[in-house]
């Protein structure tokens, strides 16, 4: 069980010293499909304030202790931890501090959850100082723990050398503190209630991820099936309409774009009616049996602009939010995992989920896509800033409900016929864009 110190705004009592405490335990467990699998290792990223830790088998309790005295301020103050340079080339300094004697463990891992090296040191008070070789990893997660508390840094590696193992080794310490800059805050793992957690486990060469923002204990399962049925829901009728499901890791999605709703023409604003309201590509009632509708993204929300909201999805369903599209994204990419920060970039980024997601036909040339994972996108074009009725075959587009700070904006995610990656953007909300579901 990890205990992690989490910070929260509290008022003090009295000026005496006295210490105000609040415990969040955060349990994680896994299956595919129906049965218990065991996870290797599981990552908790705040996305929130940028920071994360790390979990390792058969750990799989995070308790967040928040506990606001002189004591703990104190103990930040004087374990601390540095890595220079970074990104590293060749070789790494790490240095250490800590007040007083005791051991030091100090775990290596890779971006994608899998341990390199695990270590045990026991040292004096002071300075201490390690020499990392990195390998083939492009990052390295590095956590020292001393006396129950846990320091984490994030090393880059500026040359990758695949096959070239990586190496730690002690150099030697001291018993003069040395003054150093340790990147404070982001060295270990903060929380604040309202802060938006990923949790990515992981199981061999798999990851599944979740999102959410817990305000009490929380049991979680990580989902590694994939390309099949939603587990338990396999179909949805909604509005006349009978979509499938597909289960994508610990994420269910409506198979098909949806399509619902009385259909208007591509020259008129969608309106605040009560009427659900919908486009079909060249105004035809079969394009949309086809490809699903297009939506202008306050329809779509239903003239709310709540991140996650249910809009015009069936009940139990919500718009995706941006931060599950991520998911989705790194989940299906075989080269950037759930969490990298390649998916928070614009225009194309990441290697192959585009390829992964997209259908196997429908696209001009006949396209790229290999359907992977059973999301089966498809090439609905889009109706345009202009009222014309573009890029059917060549690509498709899909709103999220993440509101921008400009009112006019919202960001969506795309993929083209030719492309291996997927691509975000930020548009304007009255483009026609074509819509998925995500259970609750």
């Amino acid at each position: 069980m990890k205990k992690i110190f989490i910070t929260l705004s509290l008022t003090l009592l009295t000026i005496t010293g006295t210490i105000a405490q609040q415990t969040m335990q955060l349990t994680f467990t896994a299956i595919d499909s129906t049965y218990y699998t065991q996870l290797d290792s599981i990552k908790v990223m705040n996305r929130t304030k940028e920071c994360d830790t790390m979990l390792y088998w058969n750990d799989t309790v995070l308790v967040l202790d928040v506990n606001v005295g002189l004591q703990e301020q104190e103990v930040n103050e004087k374990f601390r931890v540095k890595a220079y340079p970074n990104p590293v080339v060749d070789e790494a300094s790490l240095k250490v501090v800590i007040p007083e004697e005791g051991k030091v463990d100090v775990i290596i891992s890779s971006i994608h959850g899998r341990l390199i090296q695990a270590k045990s040191y026991h040292l004096s008070p002071g300075m201490h100082e390690f020499s990392f070789i990195p390998g083939g990893e492009a990052m390295y997660f590095i956590s020292f723990s001393w006396q129950g508390h846990k320091r984490y840094l994030k090393l880059i590696n500026a040359s990758p050398q695949k096959g070239r193992e990586s190496f730690l080794s002690y150099v030697g310490g001291n018993d003069q503190i040395e003054e150093m800059k340790s990147s404070a805050r982001s060295d270990f793992f903060e929380f604040t209630l309202g802060d938006q957690l990923l949790y990515v486990g992981y199981i061999d060469t798999l990851e599944s991820g979740i999102t959410d923002v817990p305000l009490e204990s929380e049991i979680y399962t990580f989902q590694f099936a994939y390309n099949i049925p939603c587990i338990g829901t396999p179909t949805v009728e909604y509005e006349g309409q009978v979509y499938e499901t597909v289960q994508i890791f610990s994420q269910c999605w409506l198979k098909e774009n949806l399509n619902v709703g009385q259909m208007i023409t591509g020259d008129h604003d969608m309106e605040d009616n009560e009427i659900i309201e919908r486009y079909c590509f060249l105004d035809f009632e079969d394009s949309c049996n086809v490809y699903g509708g297009l939506y202008q993204w306050d329809e779509m929300m239903q003239y709310t602009t709540q991140e996650g909201a249910k809009g015009i999805c069936p009940d139990g369903w919500h718009i995706p939010t941006d931060e599950e599209w991520k998911v989705l994204e790194g989940a299906s990419d075989s080269y950037y995992g759930i969490g990298h920060f390649v998916w928070d970039n614009n225009e194309f980024r990441g290697f192959d989920a585009g390829k992964n997601l997209k259908s196997k036909s429908g696209w001009m040339e006949n396209g790229n896509g290999i359907d992977l994972f059973g999301f089966a996108s498809l090439p609905a074009g889009n109706l345009n800033w202009n009222w014309t009725f573009t890029a059917l075959h060549f690509s498709s587009s899909y709103w999220t409900s993440t509101d921008y700070f400009d009112p006019g904006w919202s960001t969506h995610h795309s993929f083209i016929y030719n492309q291996n990656t997927s691509s975000r953007y930020i548009y304007y909300k009255y483009i026609g864009f074509s819509v998925r579901c995500v259970k609750d």
